[in-house]
């Protein structure tokens, strides 16, 4: 199944998750033209309503069938059930497994199965996520020998370093995709698709090795070493002057409702300062304070609060990472759009760790979102 968010200005949100080995749709609209909507490249019309649920026409020059649709409040979901051979009054078939020549070596330990991977060779840095978010990579397999395979249970296994440290990582083996056959017969390929399970917290380049387990007890057969560059964007962790190998970023939500003093003061909102040791040897880190001044859209006028003490560790080994909520000190006091800027002071050395966009609203489609069926 795929999910395709449409914000009411019409603007298509950049999360389409393919949840299902059909293609999604992906269409652009403004919430008054759901009536009127139809789609330019179906060879029927179709009609789109405002009912809760509605059926809509895929394009069958791509093997699309019927769709069902449901359409919930702002952000419009849309649920679009489109499949290689599904209609809207069956059920889902089970993914199909392709023919393909097995021209990839076989695996080390499983020598009927040939293996070829793919992955990105560069991905944005995601503030939002502190790192890279949800980053797929391929892993095709093909089934060479004269027996089926048992391809239930396919995990990927990751190993990252930067400049020499290493990056946590941990075994995959949840799809990206929720349908993958449970076996693979004489001569067939399937493409599994994993996210990338790496605690990938800045930008830079990475080394990756990549291994398959096919069985539950079976050893981890090495099917790849990529590069994957991370590339920095505006908002990215920054150097601590004084502390080698030591970064620092302020990240926080970008929404919330008027507070009242003491909700701010609670920390109801808060932003959290990450904190990340890049280097290959220890780092001291210890007592540090970071102080706000939040710049309201329109007003040159900053309010600027004093530095609060936060709670970092001692010390930071090699890659690891700190996360630390604290209450703004300077809180907004009406609606409208505002800026937040932090300044971290560590060890005597003081460090800008960037800013969070901020709306105050009492809109409360920003604050209710519907959950994903």
């Amino acid at each position: 199944m795929g999910v395709l968010l449409l914000s009411p200005d019409g603007e298509l949100d950049e999360r389409v998750h393919a949840e299902a080995s059909a293609p999604a749709l992906a269409v652009k609209m403004s919430s008054s033209a759901l009536r009127r909507f139809t789609p330019r490249s179906i060879r029927r019309r179709c009609a789109v309503t405002t009912a809760l649920t509605a059926t809509l026409c895929c394009d069958r020059a791509h093997g699309w069938h019927d769709a069902r649709v449901m359409l919930r409040r702002a952000p419009l979901v849309l649920l679009l059930a489109c499949g290689p051979a599904a209609t809207s009054s069956g059920p889902t078939p089970p993914p199909h497994a392709t023919s393909a020549p097995a021209s990839a070596p076989g695996l080390a330990h499983r020598p009927e199965l040939r293996a070829s991977f793919s992955s990105p060779s560069h991905v944005p840095y995601d503030t939002a996520a502190v790192g890279i978010g949800g980053v797929s990579v391929t892993l095709t397999l093909t089934n060479a020998g004269p027996s089926p395979v048992d391809t239930s249970h396919v995990t990927l296994v990751f190993r990252a370093s930067r400049q020499g440290v290493d990056v946590p990582c941990v075994e995959n083996e949840r799809p990206v995709k929720e349908r993958e056959p449970s076996t693979l017969a004489a001569g067939e390929s399937f493409a599994f698709e994993r996210h990338l399970a790496c605690a990938i917290r800045l930008p830079g380049h990475y080394d990756l090795g990549v291994s398959v387990r096919v069985a539950p007890g079976d050893p981890a057969d090495e099917v790849a070493n990529v590069t994957l560059d991370v590339d920095a964007g505006p908002r990215s962790p920054l150097p601590v002057p004084g502390h080698p190998g030591l970064y620092a970023m302020l990240t926080g939500d970008r929404a919330t409702p008027p507070l009242p003093p003491a909700s701010w003061a609670r920390g109801d909102y808060h932003v959290v300062v990450v904190v990340v040791n890049a280097s290959t040897k220890v780092v001291p880190v210890g007592p540090a304070k970071v102080a706000f001044s939040t710049f309201k859209k329109g007003s040159s006028l900053p309010c600027s609060g004093q530095a609060d003490p936060i709670e970092l560790p001692e010390s930071l080994g090699p890659g690891e990472v700190k996360f630390v909520k604290t209450a703004v000190a300077c809180a907004p006091s009406e609606e409208g759009e505002y800026e937040i800027v932090g300044r971290l002071s560590l060890g005597g050395s003081e460090v800008d760790v960037g800013k969070v966009g901020l709306r105050v609203s009492r809109d409360p489609l920003l604050f209710a979102p519907q959950p994903l069926p």
